[in-house]
């Protein structure tokens, strides 16, 4: 999504599938608002943020690790997970584990491991298990916005 070592605040906000001003919250609830919304000064000297032109830039690396350490989550853009039929295809000295969009999901060195791997997400996927649209939703309903889901909550419950 965004790349750059710096995010706007709307950025980080899409990082996190929230409006700015739900961001904004966050960022006081970590401490890097007072009670004001202010940033806190230290934060400068700290790299967490930077000022150009008006424009305050959040250190991305540095803002999210923050975030995440406090409990927030970014959800999981379902167009990024990988979903079957699966397949093998040499690469190199080993072979790639392709999902239905010729994406690579996994590299396996080792012939024996390979073909035993793509027999188990195959069959996983035919039996309406995992990596499948089916069990995707099981997993994680999408939200209502955006059609993205976090998957880290349920996991553990299935």
């Amino acid at each position: 999504m965004h790349d750059f070592p710096f995010l706007t605040q709307k950025q980080l906000g899409e990082v996190f599938g929230v409006e700015t001003f739900e961001m904004g919250k966050m960022l006081q609830q970590i401490g890097f608002r007072d009670q004001y919304m202010q940033m806190k000064p230290e934060l400068s000297k700290q790299g967490i943020i930077r000022e150009q032109n008006g424009i305050t830039g959040w250190h991305r690396e540095k803002t999210i690790a923050a975030l995440e350490k406090a409990g927030f989550k970014r959800p999981i853009d379902r167009a990024t997970l990988p979903t079957g039929p699966f397949k093998n295809e040499s690469e190199g000295g080993g072979k790639c584990l392709l999902d239905s969009a010729g994406k690579i999901c996994m590299r396996i060195y080792g012939d024996e491991f390979s073909d035993k791997i793509v027999e188990v997400m195959r069959i996983a996927y035919e039996k309406g298990g995992m990596f499948c649209d089916e069990w995707w939703d099981r997993v994680c309903k999408k939200s209502e916005e955006g059609g993205k889901r976090d998957w880290r909550d349920n996991y553990e419950n299935m």
